[in-house]
């Protein structure tokens, strides 16, 4: 069976009961989306039915909870958001700024915070000039938030999904954000 995933907790909550009240299935697959973990997960663990969140990234799904029926299949977006860097650090000496640009959304934002937390230990001395979170799909990025990520020594869009990922990079090209990127950093990834 396969059900929709739009849709705010909620909805999913509703949807995930039916599934397994109604229509008995034997486990559930699925969840992209880090909005659903709240709803869901509690509700897999009071129905005890396994649950497999194959592409939820968000680390808050085991680190502030505990379940029994709910498992993940992909590592957290932590060691995607450090991993970068690690890499700036040892290969960019002269780095003095850093300006980030994400979108708003559990995703970006814990990205986000993973990303300041680890070059705050990794490198202290570089500051952070800038930190935007367009909102999820608008597609237009302020000449502000472009200008403040061109004028750092390093650029960071996160993630960027679809349809914003043309966007931003329509935008950002003839503001030079992207001939600044060092290799490496500034991962960008398209909707499946």
């Amino acid at each position: 069976m396969v059900i929709d995933e739009a849709g705010a907790s909620t909805k999913q909550v509703t949807e995930y009961r039916n599934l397994v009240q109604k229509q008995q299935v034997d486990f559930v697959v699925g969840y992209i989306l880090q909005r659903e973990l709240p709803g869901v997960a509690p509700v897999a663990d009071e129905l005890q039915k396994l649950t497999i969140f194959f592409d939820c990234g968000s680390p808050r799904l085991f680190e502030e909870n505990t379940y029994k029926h709910v498992f993940r299949t992909r590592a957290t977006m932590v060691m995607d958001a450090v991993a970068p860097r690690c890499y700036l650090a040892e290969t960019r000496p002269d780095l003095k700024s850093v300006a980030g640009i994400n979108q708003n959304y559990a995703y970006g934002q814990d990205s986000w915070r993973d990303f300041e937390a680890a070059l705050k230990v990794l490198r202290p001395e570089v500051e952070i000039v800038a930190s935007h979170m367009p909102k999820f799909g608008a597609g237009q990025y302020g000449r502000g938030d472009l200008r403040a990520c061109a004028g750092a020594s390093a650029g960071d869009p996160q993630q960027f999904l679809g349809s914003d990922l043309d966007s931003f990079l329509t935008q950002a090209k003839p503001r030079g954000l992207l001939r600044q990127q060092p290799a490496g950093i500034g991962r960008c990834r398209a909707a499946p």
